[in-house]
């Protein structure tokens, strides 16, 4: 399944049109497109994908306000 494949950081169930929102972290859009296509799209249940890019990050923190 997707918890297998180390290009995924995270995975989060969400409300809305998608049912799942994946991270990834991939080396070039090859890799991307690579993943998508030949990983992702052959797990069970998977029906079809819609991608977006991150143009830049302007905050990205793993600490959490406790």
């Amino acid at each position: 399944m997707y918890w297998c494949l180390p290009e995924i950081q995270e995975c989060h169930h969400v409300t809305g049109d998608d049912d799942y929102l994946l991270k990834v972290r991939c080396a070039n859009t090859r890799s991307l497109e690579a993943l998508i296509s030949n990983q992702i799209k052959g797990l069970p249940g998977i029906l079809r994908t819609r991608t977006t890019l991150a143009l830049s990050t302007v905050k990205e923190t793993p600490a959490l306000p406790i």
